[in-house]
């Protein structure tokens, strides 16, 4: 050791980091350890006769955990709930502590599947029984979200399961309309064992199932120093919901070319991906999110799963696709309890100036090019009166991302002066 003598200063990281609360979770679909709770174990000693609990029969409180909305903050919440076992075989503990440890992002509502008294081989719980039809029941829980927590549900992820084309294609289904008056987004992956080059994946892309605009497609998997692999999707959400957090909870920026928490691409055998700019472009012009390492890896895409089949922009970017969710997520909430109020003259003027000094606030802050919204007679013919039925119009102009920037460089010979000047 150097021989020292004075005064000599030194940081350290600090041991634990405030965690950035979102508005909008992201829901996890997956699978988790619940056999292994804190509240299992516990009402397991107590059916035994341990006084600290209720006496309660470990498999009653375990079925309260499967199939059921929960919102979890942080690690420990989650193992109280669901268990944790780092093994990536249970997606829900691993796509949460990417979430909480990666990112910092929290809450997220987790639905696990796993039942460790039906999905079992002989007498031991066994993840592997867990089905698509399985995954597609949790997808089915999503309307009871906000009924339950009072919480609009935000992008929708199924680690590993989202790489089957029924239960992405009921994803995409279900972020068209929750509770019957919500939507979403979700973010889907392509099977790396099946789809090994990014040629593949793009093949995979136009085979189908997966072209709606509510999907982000994510291809290939990830991994973060030695942790085991990891899938993009989770990584894109936990991104996203990251990248809203700065902005007041309003997904109008991109999460493209923001930084990754990750190391290297992979495949589902651990072997190396290696995108160029140019390959990664490939799997943009598809509509597939994928990330680059540029100055640190990124995220890399802008375009919808609906890309390139549809051409709307409303359809084809993904922040734009999110900030139309947005808004029509916010006037729902805002507006709702103008419903059943007497249709009249004050009913119509009080909600067009409310909508456009709210639009207007918006654009002075940047978040959109603009807005206004009015009430037209062609609109809302007297039958529709009649029957109770007000249609507002609203128009948007929301900011495409910067998706491409040309410097065009010209060699200009008048600076051939400068040598007689």
């Amino acid at each position: 050791m150097a021989f020292k003598h004075g005064i000599y200063i030194q940081e350290a990281a600090t041991p634990i980091q405030a965690m950035i609360n979102v508005a909008t979770p992201t829901v996890i679909i997956g699978v988790a350890p619940v056999h292994t709770s804190t509240i299992a174990i516990a009402d397991a000693s107590a059916a035994d006769g341990d006084a600290a609990g209720g006496g309660d029969d470990i498999t009653v409180r375990v079925s309260e955990l499967v199939n059921n909305p929960i919102l979890i903050h942080n690690m420990d919440e989650l193992q109280q709930y669901f268990g944790y076992d780092s093994d990536s075989k249970w997606t829900l503990c691993a796509a949460a502590r990417i979430f909480f440890e990666f990112y910092n992002v929290a809450p997220v509502i987790c639905i696990n599947v796993f039942n460790p008294t039906t999905h079992k081989t002989g007498s031991s719980p066994d993840v592997t029984k867990v089905t698509a039809a399985d995954i597609e029941a949790g997808l089915n829980l999503i309307d009871s979200i906000y009924p339950r927590l009072g919480v609009i549900p935000g992008i929708i992820i199924a680690p590993k399961y989202s790489t089957n084309v029924s239960v992405a294609q009921i994803m995409a289904a279900k972020c068209a309309k929750i509770s019957g008056v919500f939507r979403t987004t979700a973010a889907v992956d392509l099977d790396t064992s099946q789809y090994k080059t990014y040629a593949q994946a793009v093949e995979g892309k136009l085979q189908g199932g997966r072209d709606s605009e509510y999907l982000a497609v994510c291809w290939p998997l990830a991994k973060s120093g030695d942790e085991s692999l990891s899938y993009l999707s989770v990584h894109y959400a936990a991104l996203a919901n990251r990248v809203d957090a700065g902005n007041d909870d309003i997904p109008y920026e991109s999460a493209s070319n923001k930084i990754l928490s990750i190391s290297s691409l992979r495949l589902a055998d651990d072997t190396a991906v290696d995108l160029t700019l140019e390959t990664a472009n490939e799997l943009n012009a598809q509509g597939i999110v994928t990330a680059v390492r540029f100055n640190g890896w990124r995220l890399w895409g802008n375009r919808t799963g609906g890309f390139p089949a549809l051409s709307d922009v409303k359809d084809v970017f993904i922040p734009i696709k999110r900030m139309m969710v947005w808004v029509g997520n916010t006037l729902t909430v805002n507006f709702f309890s103008r419903i059943d109020n007497p249709m009249n003259k004050r009913l119509i003027e009080s909600i067009v100036d409310s909508c456009n000094i709210w639009l207007n606030g918006l654009a002075a802050r940047g978040v959109i090019l603009g807005g206004r919204v009015s009430f037209f007679a062609e609109d809302n013919p007297y039958t529709s009166l009649l029957d109770g039925k007000l249609l507002f119009h609203v128009y948007l102009g929301l900011a495409v991302p910067a998706e491409s920037i040309t410097f065009e460089l010209q060699y200009d010979t008048s600076y051939f002066e400068t040598l007689f000047s």
